[in-house]
Parts: structure tokens; sequence; C-alpha cells
């Protein structure tokens, strides 16, 4: 019995404070959190009665909170553990996915959705910041070195379950019971039940948190931490440019990005192809997150080996050219749900592999003078990335509505020249992502 005992407190130790008991639970909470924001309240709010426009304006006001980003890091470092922000958060997601279903069902409920959604995103922001200094001030430097790619790992698991299993469960509920709000209901009950099992799990599972220096959390550091950087990154030598690249960069998928959600799932006689939720979550929550996965290990194989720079323009291209698949879907109207994933697995490859590049030159605008990568000044190039989607996705659904499907993607198609505009402006490192040797 002692023997045993004693190996239950062995596994219990290791279990504590193991990398794989708790970078994979927090990341999952990461990614989830992003795909109830980002797609599943897209479909929601489409089938729950709202037309195009008011959808992707109600989504695009979600991205507010995350102008907030850059201080929100110093906020977590303030007033209590990092492991109680990470943990709070979760329930908070828990109680603001909950209210949501609350809410859904009752007369009037857009408004309670959208409060509750907007909540969430709130604390989201938070919880963010949390795990990303929890990580980084937490596991030792060959962890976080051998875990860096298993991260993004687990996001694209979170992406596949968020978009992929969920929609494809809630669709089947939709049409079993024929009660859309119920189904829809539902959904975000399990969610919120998802974060609380999460929360449970990583107050068991996270290891207590190494001492902050009392400069963390001293009141006049989270004023200096949290507008210092912005003040750097706005001051610095050709900020114009990087603001430009930052900004117009991901034009067209900011455009299209929602509007082709609303366009798979759109009843035929306004354009769209009427795919049912669960046919969605199978083409782009499952084929489609697999090609843009595909997508994103080939371009960060290509710039590992030669950098960014030989690599910008082809991805530039990639990047923009696969949104000719809408034009190609808007008018030949496929029925064929076979052909629609492969227009999908098109236009997810050339993503994963075009956004590559402006992921690493986020990375390398992140960069002091010394050459080291600040993440206080990665929020803030996050912060305006999110500043530009909140306009664009705002301005894409009126649009849309005013032009019709095929005429609204020809304008997308058209919006490359801009990304190839900033893209030969763009003065980025173009060692910048090269793996050394």
């Amino acid at each position: 019995m002692t023997k045993y005992s004693h190996l239950l407190q062995r596994f219990e130790g290791w279990l504590k404070g193991h990398p794989w008991a708790w970078i994979p639970t927090a990341f999952l909470a990461k990614g989830v959190s992003v795909v109830s924001l980002t797609v599943i309240s897209v479909l929601a709010f489409k089938r729950l009665g709202m037309d195009n426009a008011q959808v992707c304006m109600l989504v695009a006001l979600l991205y507010l909170p995350w102008l907030l980003r850059p201080l929100a890091s110093p906020l977590v470092l303030r007033f209590m553990s990092l492991r109680r922000w990470i943990v709070l958060c979760q329930l908070g997601m828990a109680a603001a996915l909950f209210g949501v279903s609350c809410s859904v069902s009752l007369k009037g409920g857009h408004v309670g959705v959208m409060l509750w959604l907007m909540a969430h995103s709130l604390v989201g922001v938070v919880h963010d910041a949390a795990v990303d200094k929890y990580f980084r001030m937490n596991a030792p430097m060959t962890v976080r070195r051998s875990f860096g790619g298993i991260t993004s790992v687990f996001f694209r698991v979170a992406l596949l379950f968020g978009q992929g299993i969920l929609l494809m469960v809630v669709g089947n509920m939709e049409t079993l019971t024929r009660d859309v709000v119920g189904a829809w209901r539902f959904l975000f009950l399990a969610m919120a039940l998802f974060f609380l099992l999460l929360a449970v799990a990583n107050l068991l599972l996270l290891p207590k948190p190494v001492p902050l220096d009392e400069s963390d959390t001293h009141p006049t550091s989270y004023l200096s931490r949290g507008l210092t950087p912005i003040k750097e990154f706005f001051y610095q030598k050709g900020v114009a440019s990087i603001l430009l690249f930052l900004i117009l960069f991901l034009l067209p998928e900011q455009l299209v990005e929602k509007v082709g959600m609303l366009f798979l799932v759109d009843a035929g006689h306004t354009g769209g192809l009427a795919l049912s939720p669960q046919e969605f979550g199978y083409v782009q929550g499952t084929i489609g997150v697999f090609a843009l996965s595909v997508g994103g290990v080939l371009g960060g194989m290509a710039v590992h080996r030669h950098g960014v720079g030989r690599w910008l323009w082809p991805m530039a291209l990639a990047f923009t050219l696969t949104n000719v698949v809408y034009l190609f879907m808007a008018s030949s109207m496929p029925t064929n749900i076979w052909l629609i994933s492969l227009c999908m697995v098109v236009k997810f490859l050339g993503l994963g592999f075009g956004t590559t590049a402006y992921a690493v030159s986020l990375i390398a605008f992140s960069r002091d003078g010394s050459g080291e990568m600040r993440p206080e000044r990665f929020a803030v190039c996050s912060s305006v990335m999110a500043l530009a989607t909140l306009l664009f996705t705002t301005l894409s659904g009126y649009l849309q509505e005013w032009l019709g499907y095929y005429r609204f993607f020809w304008l997308v198609v058209l919006c490359s020249l801009v990304t190839w505009v900033v893209t030969f402006l763009a003065k980025v490192d173009a060692s910048a992502g090269k793996k050394s040797v």
C-alpha cells in the first residue's frame, strides 16, 4: 500500500507540473474562445434570422475588446497570480456562454446574445494575455522551444473542434428536432460546460507560478508597461509603411472571411449555396481547417529555410488569387459537396500558405533595436490588425447586400491590388523567420 501511495504521489507531482498536463488545456481554451467569437457567432446570428449586414456588423463589434490587448498583459500582472487569472477567466467565459444559451430563446434575445458574447470577448482578451504570459514565465526555455509548434497544433485542434465537430452536431440536432433555436441553445450550453471543465482541469493541473518581481505589480509599472510599448511603436522609424502593411495586407481576406461563410449557408434564392450547418462544419470546419494547417506548415517550412524575403511575393499571390474560387462558385452555383470541398481546399491552402508571410512580418515588426522580439509590441501589432478587421468586416456586410455575392467577390479579387501594393512597399527584414544554423 505504501509503495502504491508513493507511486501515486509521484504521478500527481508529474501531472501537476509537466507541460503536457496544462499546455493543451490552456491553448485549447484560447482556440475555442476565438472560434466561438469569429465563426460560431456568424452562423448563430444568421440562423436566428439576421441579414448579412447585421451579422457582419455585430461580429465585427466583438473585435472591440481586442483593441485593448496591449493593456491586458500588464493588467494580469497587477492584481493577482496568472494561475488565478486563467482559471477565473475560463469560469467567466463559461458564465458568458451560459448567458448566451439562456438569451437565445428569449423575445428580443439578439440583444442579450450580443451583450453576453461581448462579455465573452472581453474576458477572452484577458485570458489570452494571461495564458501567453504564464507560458513565457513558467515554462523553461527548453520547453518553450519544443512546445512552440505544439501550442499551434492544439490551437488548430480547437478550430477543428469548434467550427467542425460542434457545428456538425448542432446541424444534426436541427435536422432531428426541427428546432433551430433549441439546437443553438444546446450548443452554447455545451460550450459553457466545456469551459467549466477546462477551468476545473486547470485549477488542478496548473503549477504554481514563479513569484513576480515587485516591479511587475507596482501601479506605476502597470501604466508604463501598458502605454510605453504603444508610444514606442508609433514613434519608430518607418511606422507609416508598417501600418499600411498591417492594415491593408489582409484587406481581401477581411472583406471575404465572414461573407464567405454566409455565402456557403445562405439560401439559394439570395445567391448562396444553402449548406446546412453540418455541411458547413464538414466543408470549412473540417476539410478547410486541415487545408489551412497544411498550407501553414508548408509556409513555415519555406520561411524557415530561406527567410520571408524570398517568399513574400509568392505568399501574397497565393493569399489573394485563391479568392477566385468564390467567383467560380458564385457563377456556377455548385451543388456537389465534393466540388465545394475542393474549392475550399484551394482557398484555405492559399490562405494558410499566404498568411505565413503576415505572421512572420508581425514578429519582425515586434522586434526592438537589438533584434529581440517584444511581446508588448506584438500585442500592439495585433491590436492594429483587430482594428482593421473590425472596420472591413463591418463594411463587408453592407457591400455584399448592395452588390450581391457575385459582384462582391469580384470586388474582393480586385482588392488584391491593394495587397500587392503594400507588399511592394513593405520593408520587412528578408531574413525574418529563417532558422539559424
